[in-house]
């Protein structure tokens, strides 16, 4: 999949990901070497970077969150899930 949107990153001037998690990663790869490589003196290739710091994050609080209480560790992400779910399904919808 890396090597799709490697190979296809841009549909003439729209950039394209032909996969979310490796076209962030792609497009976050490109980016920092551009800054690099003084090509490019923005920061905004530092947004792609907020999904994998999350899930990075996720990983990390969710794995010392097992090594605490174990097993039970599952029903607090499931839980806010479900309150998530909740408060979405009760939010207005606009007509």
């Amino acid at each position: 999949m890396g090597i799709l949107n490697a190979s296809m990153h841009r549909a003439g001037s729209i950039p394209v990901s032909l996969t979310f998690v490796t076209g962030v990663l792609v497009r976050f790869g490109q980016g920092l070497g551009d800054f690099l490589m003084r090509r490019s003196t923005d920061w905004k290739w530092l947004a792609q970077a907020t999904p994998w710091v999350g899930l990075i994050s996720g990983a990390t609080i969710g794995s010392a969150f097992y090594m605490q209480i174990g097993d039970a560790a599952i029903w607090a992400p499931a839980s806010l899930a479900g309150v998530l779910a909740a408060g979405s399904a009760l939010m207005p919808q606009p007509d």
